[in-house]
């Protein structure tokens, strides 16, 4: 990914946006005010747009990529790509389908160099990196008032979904997420990931099917 260390943004996945559903209703003639302002140079539009998608950006970048840093740095870049493309922004899509695309795109090339860096290392020395990186858990339930046998089941569960979702091949597990983690409708990933509805059905189809199936035996 390129270094825009110059151009960093304040980006803050923590802080609450603006809006609850920035795609909808009135956020999206607020996005095309914003992108017309941005357009015409006024950088205030690009700090209200981070403001307003912040979160869900990062937990796109964090659903597909599964760490923290990797998501951070890919909200950023994100955001980064849009100041200097909005000028191609045609507006024939939403601002946000156009955004997500860019973060699925970035997500794509970071799972590409994790891939050809992965010969570099063993299984075991990836599989401690992992343990070793506090990202945040997956909340299945409260563990509170569990004993630590019902906890230790919820992890193992926890666990088992994560390595269900990195065994599905990429254009599966991406619509999957784009439609039960992020919400978003058959029409904007059919335009997001460039593909017709029938595909996106096709592949929440095969996707939900094979999580059922390896998943089976632990719920």
């Amino acid at each position: 990914m390129a270094d825009n260390s110059g151009d960093k943004l304040n980006i803050d996945p923590q802080k609450p946006s603006n809006s609850s559903d920035p795609g909808a209703g009135d956020g999206k003639a607020r996005d095309l005010e914003r992108v017309h302002r941005l357009k015409n140079g006024d950088r205030k539009a690009l700090e209200e747009i981070v403001k307003e998608y912040q979160n869900s950006v990062y937990r796109l970048a964090y659903s597909l990529l599964q760490d923290r840093e990797d998501a951070l740095d890919v909200a950023q870049e994100a955001f980064l790509r849009v100041h200097q493309a909005i000028s191609r922004f045609a507006e024939k899509a939403a601002f946000s389908t156009w955004l997500y695309r860019i973060v699925v795109n970035l997500c794509h090339d970071v799972r590409r160099k994790r891939m050809r860096r992965k010969d570099e290392f063993s299984l075991d020395q990836v599989a401690d990196e992992r343990d070793e990186s506090g990202d945040p858990p997956l909340q299945i339930a409260d563990p509170k008032g569990e004993s630590p046998s019902e906890f230790s089941a919820e992890r193992e569960l926890e666990r088992k979904v994560k390595e269900a979702m990195e065994s599905l091949p990429d254009k599966h597990r991406i619509t999957l997420i784009l439609r039960e983690v992020e919400g978003l409708s058959y029409e904007e990933i059919a335009q997001m990931t460039e593909v017709s509805l029938g595909t996106v059905m096709s592949r929440l189809h095969y996707g939900r099917k094979k999580l059922q199936e390896i998943l089976q035996p632990f719920l």
